[in-house]
């Protein structure tokens, strides 16, 4: 197959999964003259190319190929093409009131500045350190985004919108010191950097192209994302970044289990890799399988499971 459309070998387990599904779709003298899911399962094989989608109020399952997706809706930025914007807030934790009574010890230099060196500092604004510091940042920012006209979801307490009477809106997303946000004017956005920095100090980082581990891409109509440099750190942080390659994620025929034979493995350096991996499938949902077979023996790993795990390493080089 590969050589009949002129491929490149990357794509061989591509191919694999598709001719296994159609072996198992199409009749064989092995199973009497039928399919083998048909000899499996009971059920004859359709060829319908129908969608399966389930109805939530009749609660019954329709097939139908009358389906379309709304593009719109699902990636409404790309789709309307309304620009993702960052900003960073400098110093974030020292920004925060605190509400409760913190004392510390004074100062040596000015304890001996006031010759009182019996008393205590009360403590006003938060510091870093403090276990109190992050409650009170966000209890701050908060107050000033509700102030601003911002409504806060009910549901994810990160997450602001704000509308006028034009049916202009603006959606911001906050994580720790960063503010993440996107809207379809570009006045409000402008607006909204300059009563931001009059609270606070801030740096404008302009377009969004990086954000937890993501390179994020904005052109006309479109926003690209990719974990490349992550990828690359990832096979940094297990020292597989001079292995050699792998065509395809796992094994074939690869069987795993709880109670295999080879010698446990650290629990917590295995975590440290599927946990890695989870992240990694936000881009790369062809690794979704294998991660979540991964995921079951994160409790007692055996070091076949974590050899294993360092090929899909050696798949994403």
């Amino acid at each position: 197959m590969l050589k009949a459309k002129k491929l490149p070998d990357q794509f061989r387990g591509d191919v694999v999964t598709r001719v296994v599904y159609l072996l198992n779709r199409a009749s064989t003298k092995n199973v009497q003259g039928i399919a083998p899911q048909e000899a499996w399962s009971g059920l004859n094989p359709t060829n319908s190319k129908a969608y399966r989608i389930y109805n939530p109020v009749s609660k019954k399952v329709i097939m139908s190929q009358d389906f379309k997706l709304n593009e719109a809706k699902f990636c409404p930025c790309s789709k309307n093409d309304w620009k993702v914007h960052e900003m960073v807030v400098k110093s974030v934790f020292l920004n925060g009131y605190l509400e409760d009574e913190i004392y510390v010890e004074q100062p040596p230099s000015y304890a001996n500045k006031i010759e009182e060196e019996n008393k205590m500092c009360r403590l006003k604004k938060a510091l870093y350190g403090l276990k109190q510091a992050p409650r009170a940042w966000c209890s701050c920012i908060n107050n000033i985004f509700l102030k601003d006209g911002f409504r806060r979801y009910p549901y994810e307490h990160a997450l602001y919108t704000k509308e006028d009477e034009n049916d202009n809106f603006l959606t911001m997303w906050l994580y720790v010191d960063d503010l993440i946000f996107t809207g379809n004017s570009s006045m409000m956005i402008e607006e909204f950097k300059e009563s931001i920095k009059k609270e606070f100090k801030m740096i404008d980082i302009g377009l969004l192209h990086y954000f937890l581990g993501t390179e994020v891409k904005q052109g006309d109509n479109e926003i690209a994302i990719s974990q490349k440099k992550y990828a690359k750190d990832l096979l940094i942080k297990f020292k597989m970044e001079n292995a050699y390659p792998a065509s395809i994620a796992m094994e074939l025929g690869l069987k795993l289990s709880k109670h295999d034979a080879s010698e446990p493995f650290d629990a917590t350096i295995y975590k440290s890799l599927v946990g890695s991996l989870v992240y990694l499938t936000t881009t790369r949902p062809n690794l979704m399988f294998s991660v979540n077979l991964f995921r079951r023996f994160m409790a007692s790993p055996k070091r076949s499971q974590w050899e294993a795990g360092k090929r899909v390493l050696r798949y994403i080089l």
